[in-house]
């Protein structure tokens, strides 16, 4: 039984303060949203993680919980379409054994396109993922799967277990990141993804021997013909955010730009950003560019950067030039102060003209912005929030360690609006007498009249 919330809620405060040496005053309207649904997990074990990953698309959500084992294997996702009387479970997934007969970590990627869902387990890397197709309401799998039927990767000599980070997927196009590159996959009949390219760094940016190490590859994100392909680096910050465009004529993946942040003149200068492109996000030729690098030890959880942000670039379409017109950073006087030590931008989502961004503490709560109609401007809308006083909030509140937004499914409507923004609660329970920390996902519904 799916255990669901409902309820609606706007907070506004206005906060002034005030230096007295120096006399200056400063003045921050924060809005709170509350969300109109949170559902829990359908199932009651001890930390299944259920909301740990978060795939949206139109009005049809995929809430991945990978410590759950209710089916023996490890890892599900959940499947959740809107009903009347508010959010219907529509399937539960679980792997199943490949010829090589891994299936940890099932659920710990999960991307959706129309009526397609990928999850790639990244334990067993590119030699096998998990697809499914809905038909109706009934969601199959699709068994075997084959990631390069022709052996390409292998025959030029790659790694078979290359050790995915993250998965994208748009119409009949994939990627999947993987440290130093991202591979490109083509759906070129029924069950069947063919190889078709490896995208690595310029060669301009390839590191050297004594270059920090960096994880190219590791946040992807595609939108038609083009990728952006983000890297998190272990010590400090490398190589940002990379575009790569399919070529009309050829067909062939290009690499088409170095996304940096205005203050950065070139490459070397932006050593001091640290995180980078962390997380990336594209819709269109709008992309997000988050920035959180995490530090080992004590601190794994809060960097010393500049101040944590997400960065917007749009897209000349006549002369195809990337172009920073925005950094979002959050809205408050704590927030602010915490974002710059608890990784304000650790993910990003896009949809439309809406941009969702997440830090990884309950103090840095999602933040929703939105551009304007007619200055193209991007501005603060909301802080997505839970009222403490509906849920229990207990042990560590990984609020919206993975988030996603959705597009209306408004069939002759006027224009293009968002519907829904989704939050995952990994750690969320509702009640004290269920404290064993289920997870949910809260949901907002854009819709509805603020």
């Amino acid at each position: 039984m799916v255990r669901l919330i409902s309820f609606r809620f706007r907070l506004s405060i206005s906060l002034i303060f005030i230096v007295v040496a120096g006399a200056w005053f400063w003045n921050s309207r924060t809005t709170v949203w509350y969300p109109n649904a949170i559902v829990f997990s359908p199932n009651e074990q001890y930390r299944d993680n259920f909301g740990a990953t978060i795939a949206v698309d139109q009005e049809t959500v995929v809430a991945g919980a990978p410590g759950d084992r209710s089916a023996g294997t490890p890892g599900s996702a959940y499947v959740y379409v809107p009903s009347n009387s508010g959010w219907r479970l529509e399937a539960t997934l679980h792997g199943r054994e490949f010829s090589q007969g891994i299936y940890d970590g099932f659920s710990n990627r999960i991307s959706i396109d129309e009526n397609t869902i990928i999850t790639l387990d990244e334990r067993s890397g590119l030699r096998s993922f998990y697809k499914f197709e809905r038909q109706g309401t009934t969601w199959s799998q699709v068994k075997p799967t084959v990631l390069d039927p022709a052996n390409t990767l292998r025959n030029q000599q790659i790694v078979e277990a290359i050790f995915a980070e993250d998965v994208a997927i748009d119409g009949d196009a994939l990627v999947i990141g993987a440290r130093e590159a991202a591979y490109v996959f083509t759906r070129t009949a029924p069950n069947t993804w063919t190889y078709e390219t490896q995208l690595t760094l310029p060669e301009s940016q390839s590191p050297k021997a004594t270059d920090k190490v960096c994880y190219f590859g590791s946040s992807v994100a595609i939108s038609g013909d083009t990728i952006v392909v983000g890297s998190r680096s272990i010590f400090g910050p490398r190589y940002c955010a990379n575009v790569f465009v399919r070529q009309p004529k050829t067909r062939k993946w290009i690499h088409q730009a170095l996304l940096l942040p205005k203050r950065c003149r070139s490459l070397n200068a932006c050593n001091n950003l640290e995180g980078f492109g962390y997380s990336v996000a594209i819709e269109d030729d709008t992309i997000v560019v988050g920035t959180a690098a995490k530090l080992p030890g004590p601190l794994a959880h809060c960097n010393v950067s500049g101040g944590d942000a997400a960065y917007i670039f749009e897209r000349d379409r006549e002369s195809g030039n990337w172009q920073q017109t925005a950094v979002l950073g959050p809205k408050g006087i704590w927030e602010s102060v915490m974002a710059t030590r608890c990784g304000f931008g650790e993910a990003v989502a896009v949809a439309s003209d809406r941009v969702l961004v997440s830090g990884v503490d309950s103090s840095t709560a999602p933040h929703l912005f939105k551009r304007h109609p007619s200055t193209g401007q991007w501005q603060y809308e909301a802080t997505l929030s839970v009222d403490p006083n509906k849920v229990n909030l207990s042990g560590r509140d990984d609020f919206a360690r993975r988030i996603g937004l959705a597009n209306p499914f408004a069939v002759g409507s006027i224009g293009l609006s968002t519907r829904f923004a989704i939050v995952g609660h990994p750690w969320l329970s509702e009640t004290e007498q269920t404290s064993n920390q289920l997870g949910a996902f809260s949901v907002f519904d854009l819709q509805i009249t603020k």
